[in-house]
């Protein structure tokens, strides 16, 4: 009787433990919304990044590059959204599900150069805005932008453009499960201003990877090689992600006619100890048995080299990642 016992109680949690389980997919793409003139309100480009959405699953996509019409408020430096996000709202209604919701850096952005603390910060015109969009039929979502002092410039944690997210999700199935995700995008063309932002979300990740599961995901403008040795807990992955363990999966994507050429590995996941990976970090592309530099395919759309790719969607790859609770 007792083994009985034991053998039903096994049972029973290993029925409860696959019964309660949940996966959330996680997308990052730098989606370069108006990089070139022909994209500002291209219904092409639109498509395929919905397409790319679509395909991938994803439950919540980290946006970065997003184009949002702004409206400066008279007499201050600051810019705020204006009665439409054009694009967010354009994107959801292509994904044709009432369930995505999003949230933007608009409304808390630096607009023009402004000293805090004795810090300089940068100006950023409406391209330089970072997104999430979430699917709210599996996650809610709370913004730590006005905790972090990121609406009213005040907080220890300013970045450059101030376009970091800072969010908490919860599962709508297991309300008490919760988890942070940040969508960065670091400066490129200045690498004072850069380091400045990485010791900053350091700073962040520290702080919050106590209360719960903290996992970082965008476009660093960063090599792998400079994110392993600092205080994150894991990178892409950790060392058993690429053949180089300096190296994590090459992102970016160059001009190439004769097929796809990736120069610089910036686009990254980072995350702490309490984040359960069930698929380690990839590049979003179904590659349907063809040599990945000569085509890739997402969806039903094609691509047949990288220069295609760079003038017509983006010149970053989406990349991917599965969590489990």
């Amino acid at each position: 009787n007792s083994m009985k016992k034991i053998f039903c109680t096994a049972l029973v949690l290993l029925v409860t433990f696959f019964v309660v389980a949940e996966e959330i997919t996680i997308l990052s793409f730098n989606i370069k919304g108006t990089s070139t003139s022909n994209r500002q309100g291209n219904t092409e480009w639109l498509n395929d990044i919905c397409n790319i959405i679509s395909n991938s699953q994803a439950d919540i996509v980290l946006l970065q590059e997003v184009c949002i019409e702004l409206e400066k408020i008279p007499e201050t430096k600051v810019f705020k959204r204006g009665k439409k996000d054009n694009l967010l709202d354009d994107m959801v209604k292509i994904l044709g599900c009432e369930n995505w919701c999003h949230l933007s850096t608009a409304d808390y952005g630096l607009r023009a150069n402004v000293s805090v603390n004795g810090i300089e910060y940068s100006s950023g015109d409406k391209t330089q805005n970072n997104a999430i969009l979430y699917n709210s039929a599996k996650v809610q979502a709370f913004d730590y932008a006005e905790i972090l002092g990121f609406t009213n410039f005040d907080g220890n944690f300013l970045f450059n453009k101030n376009t970091v997210q800072f969010i908490e999700f919860s599962l709508v199935n297991q309300e008490e499960t919760k988890f942070f995700v940040v969508n960065v995008h670091l400066p490129y063309n200045n690498l004072e201003k850069r380091f400045h932002d990485l010791e900053t979300l350091e700073s962040l990740f520290a702080k919050y990877k106590h209360y719960n599961g903290v996992i970082i995901g965008g476009d660093f403008n960063l090599h792998r090689s400079e994110l392993t040795g600092r205080n994150f807990d894991y990178v892409d992955g950790h060392d058993s992600w690429y053949y180089d363990k300096n190296f994590g999966l090459k992102t970016t994507v160059g001009k190439s006619e004769d097929g796809f050429s990736l120069v610089n590995d910036y686009d990254h996941f980072v995350y702490s100890s309490k984040i359960n990976v069930k698929s380690k970090m990839r590049r979003c592309f179904s590659l349907s048995n063809q040599d990945f530099y000569k085509q890739v395919v997402i969806g039903e759309k094609t691509y047949t080299n990288s220069a295609e790719f760079n003038n017509k969607v983006s010149d970053h790859c989406p990349i991917i990642m599965v969590l489990e609770f």
